[in-house]
């Protein structure tokens, strides 16, 4: 079970895990970049720059490593999802009225966190098929439907012969 504090780790991680190479801080960038997505369009190149600042140069750099590790991007180049998407998944990530989506169920719960705002999230149990409802707030669950609802994952070295190297990190199901 992910209690608050290993909630509020996973945060902080994901906050400082992007460099802009001195141009922004991790936190600002990755903040940009989720806000871009969260728009609900497609983010250009360009688009990204005006956006931040940086010049169209260091954007393709980040574009490029985000490609690299996994992001989505459409058939022009555009950026449409880094654990918040725009393509559709079973998690729903309702934003501000824009219907997004995340990578996985736990992607749900610190997504709201970095982006300093509150969240509708509907999901379906992989298990027993019911649907499930929260509301995420930056810094906790503000409700669920139905309650009780339990999220399992697991994080390498936390449980026995869950060390560094027997799975390639946090692993959720979809």
């Amino acid at each position: 079970m992910v209690t608050e504090t290993e909630l509020q780790e996973i945060i902080a991680k994901w906050k400082s895990g992007w460099r802009g190479e001195g141009q922004l801080d991790g936190m600002s960038l990755t903040t940009q970049l989720l806000d871009a997505i969260a728009e609900g369009q497609p983010v250009s190149t360009t688009g990204f720059a005006q956006r931040t600042g940086l010049d169209a140069e260091a954007v393709d750099e980040i574009f490029s490593e985000m490609r690299n590790e996994g992001s989505e991007f459409n058939a022009e180049g555009d950026l449409v999802g880094k654990v918040l998407t725009q393509i559709p998944t079973p998690h729903h990530f309702n934003l501000s009225g824009k219907e997004l989506y995340a990578w996985c169920a736990l992607d749900t719960l610190f997504l709201a966190g970095l982006m300093g705002r509150t969240a509708q999230v509907e999901s379906t149990c992989p298990a027993t098929g019911q649907e499930i409802r929260l509301t995420v707030a930056p810094d906790h669950v503000e409700s669920s439907n139905p309650d009780g609802i339990v999220l399992s994952i697991i994080i390498p070295g936390k449980l026995e012969d869950t060390g560094p190297g027997s799975i390639s990190g946090p692993q959720c199901a979809t």
